[in-house]
C-alpha cells in the first residue's frame, strides 16, 4: 500500500468525474477520499517505470554527444562558403542618430571567404539627405523678447514672415527673425575595406514545416567617408548677431532696426531670405575622413547560394569640427555567392 499526501481540491474533482472506478479483478482500487492507491500489481508497474526511464537516458545521451561532441553540428548545410565570392546587391537603409536630417543609405558591397568563418570585402555607401522639420524651425526661428507671438518657429514649408505681422498687417512690437545655425554634417557616401567573421550559424524550424538556414556575423574595418559640414554660427550673412539679448530699449512699435543693439533681422528688411533659412546657412566645408567600422547581423540563406540579411552598422570618425563623431545606421537587402 502507498499513501500519497492531499491532493488539491480541483484536481480531486476531477479525478473522481474520470477515474472512479473499482477494478476488483485487476487487483487496482481507487479510494479518492482518502487519497489512498492499492495495486497488487504494481511491482510491474515499477519494473516498466525503471526502464522506460532508463531507455530515456540513453537517448538523451546519444542525442546530447551528437549535438555537442559530433562534427555533425548542422547537417546538410546548404550554404559552403569557402572560396566563393558574396556580392551583396544594394541594400537600403537609414541612419539612426541624426537630429536635424533623415538620411537614406544606399549600401553595396563583395566579400571573399577565405573559409567558413572569415571573408575579407570592400564595400561603399551612399546617403541621401532630407532636412527635417527640426532644421526648418531653428533656422527661421523668431526672437520675441515680450512674447506675443503664437509660435517659437514657422511649420516646413510656411511664409517665415507669417507670424510677425498683426491681423491689420504691422510688424509686431519686437519680434524678429533670429536663426539659429547648428553644426550640421551631411554625410555623402563611405568606402571601406572590411573583415567579416561568421562564428555562429545553425538552422531553425519554422510553423513547424519550413526550416531556415541562418548564421550570425561581425565585420570591422575602416575607410574615408566624404560628407559636407555646416559649422555653427551666431552671426546672419549680414555680420549681426542672430539671436542674443536686445542692447537698447524695444521701440514703442514695430520691428527693432537692424544692427548690432538688436540681433536678429526684421521681415521688411530687403535681404531678408540672404539671412534666414538655407540662403543664410554659414559656407559649408567638404572633407574626406578617415572612417573606422564596426557592424553586426544577421543572413537568412535559401536556394543554395541566395541570402536576405540585416545589419546594424556603426561608423566612426574624427573631425577637428566636431571631435569624434559615430553615425549608427541599420539597412537590408539580398546577397549572392557565385
Amino acid at each position: 500500500m502507498i499513501k500519497y499526501g492531499k491532493m488539491p481540491t480541483s484536481f480531486l474533482h476531477t479525478v473522481q468525474l474520470n477515474l472512479r472506478r473499482k477494478c476488483d479483478a485487476s487487483g487496482i482500487v481507487f479510494t479518492m477520499g482518502e487519497t489512498t492507491l492499492f495495486c497488487s500489481i504494481f511491482p510491474y508497474f515499477r519494473l516498466l517505470l525503471v526502464v522506460s526511464l532508463l531507455g530515456t537516458s540513453l537517448l538523451h545521451g546519444q542525442v546530447y554527444y551528437r549535438s555537442e561532441e559530433s562534427k555533425e553540428l548542422v547537417q546538410k548545410k546548404i550554404y559552403p562558403k569557402q572560396g566563393k565570392l558574396e556580392i551583396t546587391l544594394p541594400d537600403i537603409g537609414i541612419v539612426l542618430n541624426e537630429a536635424f536630417i533623415d538620411s537614406t543609405v544606399f549600401h553595396a558591397g563583395v566579400i571573399y571567404h577565405l573559409s567558413e568563418t572569415w571573408g575579407l570585402g570592400l564595400e561603399g555607401i551612399y546617403s541621401s539627405n532630407q532636412d527635417k522639420p527640426e532644421r526648418y524651425c531653428v533656422e527661421n526661428f523668431y526672437n520675441d523678447p515680450l512674447n506675443l507671438l503664437p509660435v517659437a518657429c514657422p511649420s516646413t514649408g510656411e511664409d517665415p514672415t507669417k507670424y510677425l505681422y498683426d491681423s491689420a498687417g504691422k510688424p509686431i512690437k519686437g519680434a524678429k527673425l533670429g536663426p539659429a545655425y547648428m553644426p550640421i554634417r551631411e554625410l555623402e557616401g563611405v568606402a571601406l575595406a572590411t573583415v567579416t567573421w561568421s562564428p555562429f550559424y545553425g538552422k531553425q524550424l519554422a510553423l513547424f514545416s519550413k526550416t531556415i538556414y541562418f548564421d550570425l556575423f561581425m565585420s570591422f574595418g575602416g575607410g574615408l567617408s566624404f560628407s559636407t559640414f555646416y559649422p555653427e554660427s551666431p552671426y546672419l550673412r549680414n555680420g549681426n548677431l542672430s539671436r542674443g539679448l536686445d542692447k537698447a530699449p524695444i521701440p514703442l512699435t514695430g520691428c527693432p532696426p537692424d544692427g548690432a543693439n538688436f540681433p536678429g533681422i526684421c521681415p521688411t528688411s530687403p535681404n531678408l531670405l540672404q539671412n534666414i533659412g538655407t540662403g543664410g546657412r554659414p559656407p559649408a566645408a567638404s572633407e574626406a575622413l578617415p572612417t573606422l567600422s564596426l557592424g553586426i547581423g544577421q543572413k537568412f540563406h535559401f536556394k543554395g547560394r541566395f541570402n536576405f540579411h540585416i545589419e546594424l552598422r556603426d561608423l566612426a570618425f574624427y573631425s577637428a569640427n566636431t571631435q569624434f563623431t559615430n553615425l549608427f545606421m541599420i539597412w537590408g537587402g539580398l546577397g549572392m555567392r557565385i
